[in-house]
């Protein structure tokens, strides 16, 4: 502390909650430069000076600030401990006296009493109990049921929707590839029957995402029509795509035997020609 600030609360006597004015001269000079927010009061210690609450920012009228207060509990006090800062100063406020009054009349001896009430003494019958839980089991066995067949319904929604839409691509050839591994034709030795079908897959695989008529081509129109129309895709795939249709079609029309574990090599290299065809894995 560096000095003692000259202060007064006016407004003294107030009711608990209502406001007064705590007003101190200060050297003008102090706080001509000083930012608002940096000049405040603070209060120090304890008891009674916790009785009482700073309300918004102070105010300066020349010398002369002045804060807000209230009072929450009644009595009448005297502060000591209240401290005024300046920027990083601080000064001590001259004692102050706040009276508070209580809210209640002054007039009146003893508080209004609160109605005697009765206590319960007693439950609701058991009857009551029986109906109002019984209602409420039906109701909750209503909502959960009525819940589940609305999860069921959305559920078939969903699924629904998935099963009608439209298959990309891809998903065509991955499901024809499946089926052409589950029919087990180079493993029976059906081998004609796996050329058939393998070479049917990759064709339809490069009409569905190229978009023109590999079906109905030969294997050397097929790569006539990639060559001129889709380089950059012919580029991808050449290194595997032109081999394997040669094969097929040596096993096809030439009646070639090929092994099983020739076989699985083609699903292999149909695999990975898919995956440079479409992107990703297929």
């Amino acid at each position: 502390m560096i000095d003692v600030v000259s202060c007064e609360i006016s407004g003294s006597p107030i009711t608990v909650g209502k406001k007064a004015t705590l007003s101190c001269n200060v050297d003008e000079t102090l706080i001509t430069s000083i930012p608002q927010e940096k000049i405040g009061f603070i209060q120090q210690g304890k008891d009674p000076e916790h009785s009482i609450a700073f309300l918004g920012s102070v105010e300066r009228v020349g010398g002369t600030l002045k804060q807000t207060i209230t009072g929450y509990r009644p009595g009448d006090f005297e502060f000591t401990g209240i401290v005024l800062k300046i920027d990083d100063k601080e000064f001590k406020v001259s004692p102050v006296r706040l009276g508070v009054d209580s809210v209640i009349d002054r007039n009146q001896q003893q508080p209004t009493p609160y109605p005697n009430y009765e206590p319960m003494t007693q439950w609701a019958p058991l009857w009551w109990w029986i109906m109002w839980g019984g209602i409420f089991l039906f109701a909750l066995a209503i909502g959960i049921w009525r819940f589940i067949k609305w999860k069921r319904a959305k559920r078939a929604k969903a699924e629904a929707a998935i099963a009608n839409r439209p298959l990309s691509p891809r998903e065509k050839f991955q499901n024809k590839m499946r089926k052409l591994e589950s029919q087990n034709f180079h493993m029976l030795g059906q081998f004609k029957n796996f050329a058939i079908q393998l070479s049917q897959i990759m064709k339809s695989a490069l009409a569905d995402e190229l978009k023109f008529p590999a079906d109905d081509q030969t294997t050397e129109e097929l790569f006539l029509t990639l060559q001129s129309r889709h380089k950059k895709v012919y580029a991808r795939i050449e290194e595997e795509l032109k081999p394997l249709l040669l094969e097929l079609d040596q096993i096809k029309f030439a009646k070639k035997l090929p092994t099983p574990e020739e076989c699985r090599i083609h699903l292999d290299h149909a695999h990975s020609v898919g995956r440079k065809l479409f992107g990703g894995s297929a």
